[in-house]
């Protein structure tokens, strides 16, 4: 027999009929039921992990995030136990506290499927753990770690040589459990490399020594869908097709929403597709850091640099508007831009903006880094004039100030140069602030 329905359970408690069937009694509500202080509550049922891990097993990732909401408590619950970092890195490393002071060490980031699989709180068996990585000491340090304090074995290394690729070779190990770890040799920094080279969206997300980041959530995790970034040919099509069976729909529909000043999909891009790593549309996780080891270099420099979405204009257009099949193609994705930026005033390499399609156009973004630029190369000068005459015309030559390219110089910094790379979330704060960004 099935159980009385809602409407039937308030209007039989609250309400009867006399004999009189115009009259109707009301009766006084009952006393209210004290609380049993035994009584388990959803906080303490989930304190119990057969039982949270049941429920959120069938829950998804925008259901879990909504649940969080509900309390401090729960939500911390729950992060530190569905988005353990060190459980998740279980599979592939022994030491997962040593592996990650390593990264930091090196600088790298990790990618791929296992960030993907990190934030979706899943598990693919037969897939890899890819680490973006600079070539050269950061690389060799990384590789060394795993081979000597996780047992790791060599198994292959391919190089490239094309000259400007992001990528520039993958060195993968193997454990004889059949682990598989690929380190990703970059020429520039890590995450230069992961905003330009992936082919879809979902993938755009990233792990380093002490945070995670996934800088699409919104159609990634809460509408479960994947937005090309290459062009659409055999190969691209068939890695989608991949990504289809395992639950992202590819997005052929335009992602400037008409009416819409700040479309949901990709976060907001009213300015022109300009963002930055760490902004508000960016899911950043903190990881539990216990017995890892701070590196030196500042979240910051991550979190500050910035990149462009290109091609929304021409994105997903209608189809009287193609007339071949490489329309069609070229039509469905989207890009990502992120120039390199480096002063000899600045201790670290940071990734910025600009617009490709239009140069002489400029954003508020733009004009941060263009601001930055000027004050780095007056700071360069000022640092030149430490060294001496002779020294300067040695390094720049006859030229007078205003000509030199400083960033171009190649020189080594003397002891006693001074960096600024802390004017760079200043600044940007202070423009941000003002309305100017």
């Amino acid at each position: 027999m099935e159980g009385p329905s809602y409407w039937s359970y308030v209007n039989g408690s609250d309400f009867s009929e006399s004999s009189n069937a115009n009259a109707v009694v009301r009766r006084a509500p009952p006393p209210p039921r004290r609380q049993n202080q035994n009584s388990p509550t959803l906080q303490t049922l989930f304190g119990i992990y057969p039982i949270r891990e049941r429920i959120v097993r069938c829950l998804e990732t925008r259901d879990v995030l909504r649940l969080c909401e509900t309390s401090w408590a729960m939500r911390h619950d729950i992060k530190a136990n569905e988005w353990d970092i060190n459980v998740k890195l279980g599979r592939f490393i022994k030491d997962p506290a040593g592996f990650r002071s390593q990264l930091g060490r090196s600088d790298a980031l990790i990618s791929g499927s296992f960030a993907l699989q990190f934030f979706e709180r899943i598990i693919w068996p037969e897939s890899d753990l890819d680490i973006m990585v600079q070539d050269g000491e950061s690389l060799e340090g990384l590789s060394k770690f795993l081979t000597e304090k996780e047992g790791y074995e060599m198994a292959g290394e391919r190089t490239f040589t094309e000259e400007g690729d992001d990528i520039l070779g993958y060195r993968t190990s193997d454990f004889p459990d059949m682990k598989k770890v690929q380190l990703i040799a970059t020429y520039g920094p890590p995450v230069q490399a992961i905003l330009r080279g992936y082919y879809t969206t979902a993938l755009v997300n990233f792990i380093s020594w002490n945070k995670a980041y996934s800088i699409f959530p919104r159609s990634t995790f809460l509408s479960h869908e994947t937005i090309p970034l290459k062009s659409m040919d055999e190969y691209f099509g068939s890695l989608h097709a991949k990504y289809s069976r395992r639950g992202w729909r590819m997005r052929t529909e335009s992602v400037m929403v008409e009416g819409l000043s700040q479309p949901d999909p990709l976060g907001s891009l009213a300015k022109k597709g300009n963002r930055r790593v760490g902004d508000r549309d960016t899911w950043i996780i903190q990881l539990d850091t216990s017995s890892v080891a701070k590196p030196s270099k500042p979240d910051f420099v991550l979190e500050y640099s910035c990149f462009q979405i290109a091609g929304l204009q021409t994105q997903g257009v209608g189809v009287r508007g193609l007339h071949e099949w490489n329309e069609v193609r070229s039509s469905l994705n989207l890009s990502i831009y992120a120039g390199r930026f480096q002063s000899h005033s600045l201790r670290y390499n940071y990734t910025y903006s600009y617009d490709y399609e239009d140069p002489d156009y400029h954003t508020p973004l733009h004009l941060f880094w263009d601001q930055l630029g000027k004050r780095m190369s007056r700071n360069t000068l000022g640092q030149l004039m430490k060294l001496g005459q002779a020294k300067v015309d040695e390094i720049v030559g006859d030229q007078p100030p205003h000509s030199v390219v400083l960033y171009e110089l190649e020189f080594e910094h003397p002891d006693g140069w001074d960096y600024y790379d802390d004017l760079v979330p200043l600044l940007y704060d202070q423009m941000e602030s003002n309305g100017h960004i």
